[in-house]
């Protein structure tokens, strides 16, 4: 099969209100991001299309940070994108299922 569905980044850190760096938390809510992101997953899912996770983050000590990135100039100082925390977990509305494949990005 050559055709995935990729879900990118609806992680707590970026698409929760509390998350660490949500700037964009607001209009994921306000057009409903989600939802849609769900409802393409279900097609997905439904013609038996892999569905792939993929997360931005880091480990504890930042070690693979870009520390010239304009992206990622704060993360390490505010602890966000750690991972094996709240903020790296997929917000608890996306529809992850166990069989579904979870890249990590750095």
């Amino acid at each position: 099969m050559d055709t995935a569905l990729l879900i990118l980044d609806f992680i707590n850190d970026i698409v929760h209100p509390d998350g660490k760096i949500a700037s964009a938390a607001g209009f994921v809510k306000e057009h409903k991001v989600m939802a849609h992101a769900n409802a393409s997953i279900a097609f997905a899912r439904k013609h038996q299309l892999p569905v792939v996770w993929v997360k931005v983050g880091f480990s504890s000590n930042y070690q693979e940070c870009p520390r010239q990135s304009p992206i990622f100039t704060r993360v390490k100082q505010l602890q966000a994108l750690q991972l094996e925390t709240w903020g790296t977990e997929f917000h608890e509305e996306m529809k992850v299922a166990t069989n579904d494949f979870v890249l990590i990005k750095p």
